[in-house]
């Protein structure tokens, strides 16, 4: 990785160090000789610009444009000097527009390497086509000349290129590049339709002068939004298609949790994220929702995707409007606000609410880098509404089928599940080898409570605890009363760790919510313990167990107002809080 770091370094050096000799260089040689060496050199800015505005994502990090018969046209009028001071001057204004209206690449050294890059490219290739050219001798001048000159100046163009667009990838990044089959095949069109006009735009100059060249420069221009265009509904009819056999087959897994699982999971051949996360809540009543499922980098956890609905923060008055919201630079977006190692793994994110009628259910968040950014460059608005409305089916459906099955499986009092359950939520995890883990909370001198203010205030004890954590956890989660005081919840495919910061986060809530007992307020705490399966057991007994014993002998025996989980080898846990 050292010897990676260090070659990289040298070849950004040297190519860096070229192309500023090689632009001092053209600089002293830069010269127009006419009034229409002027307007020819401006009128190839001019279209040049425009054609920025217009880059065709070939996918990998690759762009086509067709401003390499620009290029080609201007070598051969106004020579390699003056054409390899317009061709840096180009690539510094195309970096800018790139930013602000396509690609929008923050990374500014990024922009640096395209500059010397093509600036290199120019003065090397221009040079040795003119070389070249010396030893071929040409009976039709024009047409044999710069047709010659235009497919051994544009071969040559794109060869370097994709040279040294391989070699920094290569060394940037320790992974071989390879051109995708679809890349490639834009690329051998740029080189055609590249070696053409130059040869034409050439031909017409010197036949029918300046008049001539502004209208074929048009025609370049027109030519080269008809191939963006094209390839913008290739790439989002492609997506479609995808997306729409993606949404299909999820009907074929289990559960919803299962579901949602099965398509973030596919969704990343579609899609280039990072990081993607699924939610459902209701912003109404939430205080906390945490994402159902979510992929992503193993150092991030469940906590750092957790979203606040008990405040207007930023990104959730984002979320409120209902609109798919692409965020392209998230350090410089005021709409969102996104901190912690989440903002170290993306520079852009896609925010798609979920709606039903008028109300939000949920949200899918992808995040990511460039590629993403150019993905979202595809009109793919259309592809966000179909997953959009694919998941707010999914959740009616599941709400609905949830809705019948819960009248009967629910504690009357607190609104939770029953042990019954309990019991089937265990067998059917067991039965499927689907890890999970599970929290046990017993609430702190309950007995001490009830003695004090009597079993009503007891119950009105256990529904604050309940609607706590009904707040506050995710759709997929299982809560159940266990027993009197004792209540367990089941985390549906969670790590231990994961658990853990829910568990924390529920006993802080519960900690700081009053319980009203006529004109008197009193605070209630719970402890708990956190076990997991397969780590801690095989069956339902020794999972329970491994929890409920971890709950008295690290939690009540040693001060109460707290959550532990069990380590792995089964003593005590290092993940410990204190009131």
């Amino acid at each position: 990785m050292k010897k990676d770091k260090m070659f990289h370094g040298i070849f950004r050096t040297m190519l860096y160090s070229s192309a500023l000799l090689v632009l001092l260089k053209s600089v002293k040689g830069f010269h127009l000789q006419s009034s229409e060496d002027t307007i020819l050199f401006l009128l190839s800015f001019i279209a040049s610009i425009i054609i920025g505005f217009m880059i065709i994502n070939a996918g990998k990090g690759r762009h086509i444009e067709f401003s390499d018969a620009i290029i080609g046209f201007l070598m051969l009028n106004l020579g390699v000097e003056t054409t390899t001071v317009f061709s840096a001057i180009n690539s510094i204004i195309n970096g800018i527009i790139s930013e602000r209206a396509v690609v929008y690449q923050s990374d500014k050294s990024k922009k640096y390497f395209n500059t010397a890059m093509f600036t290199v490219i120019a003065y090397v290739v221009g040079t040795i086509a003119r070389q070249l050219l010396r030893y071929i001798s040409f009976s039709q001048k024009y047409f044999m000349f710069s047709l010659a000159y235009s497919v051994i100046f544009i071969g040559l163009y794109l060869i370097f290129n994709a040279l040294i667009v391989k070699i920094e990838y290569t060394l940037s990044t320790g992974k071989n590049f390879k051109f995708s089959s679809e890349s490639i095949k834009l690329l051998i069109i740029n080189f055609v339709v590249s070696s053409m006009l130059t040869a034409t735009l050439y031909i017409i100059n010197e036949t029918s002068g300046i008049l001539g060249s502004i209208l074929v420069a048009g025609d370049l221009i027109i030519l080269h939004y008809c191939f963006f265009i094209y390839r913008k509904l290739q790439v989002r009819n492609e997506a479609i298609k995808a997306l729409i056999d993606i949404t299909g087959n999820i009907v074929k897994y289990g559960d919803f949790r299962d579901k949602c699982k099965h398509l973030i999971i596919t969704l990343k051949d579609l899609i280039p994220y990072n990081i993607c996360a699924m939610y459902t809540f209701e912003i109404e009543d939430d205080d906390i929702t945490y994402p159902i499922v979510y992929n992503g980098p193993k150092d991030i956890d469940i906590g750092e995707l957790s979203i606040d609905l008990s405040n207007e923060g930023t990104t959730l008055k984002t979320v409120k409007e209902g609109k798919i919201y692409i965020s392209r630079d998230i350090k410089r977006d005021r709409k969102i606000n996104i901190t912690g190692r989440l903002a170290e793994y993306c520079s852009a994110m896609i925010f798609v609410p979920i709606k039903s009628g008028d109300k939000i259910v949920g949200l899918m968040m992808l995040g990511g880098g460039q590629d993403l950014i150019e993905f979202s460059n595809n009109e793919v608005y259309d592809i966000f509404n179909i997953l959009s409305n694919q998941m707010a089916l999914a959740i009616e459906n599941d709400s609905f089928y949830n809705n019948i099955k819960n009248k009967a499986d629910r504690d009357y009092l607190t609104k939770l599940f029953n042990r019954r359950v309990l019991e089937r939520e265990l067998d059917i995890l067991l039965k499927t080898k689907t890890p999970f883990s599970l929290v046990i909370y017993d609430i702190d001198d309950f007995k001490v409570t009830n003695d004090t203010y009597g079993h009503l205030a007891g119950d009105e004890v256990l529904k604050m605890i309940s609607e706590v954590i009904l707040k506050s956890i995710r759709k997929t989660d299982v809560p159940c009363r266990f027993g009197g005081e004792e209540i367990v919840i089941i985390f549906k495919d969670l790590s231990k760790e994961d658990a853990y910061i829910i568990s924390e986060r529920i006993r802080q809530n519960i900690e700081t919510t009053p319980v009203h007992i006529g004109s008197e307020s009193i605070y209630i705490t719970v402890s708990g313990g956190v076990s997991s399966y397969p780590d801690d057991g095989d069956t339902k007994d020794k999972i329970i167990g491994a929890a409920d014993n971890i709950l008295y002998s690290e939690c009540k025996r040693k001060g109460k107002n707290r959550v532990c989980a069990v380590s792995v080898r089964g003593s005590k846990n290092t993940l410990m809080s204190h009131a």
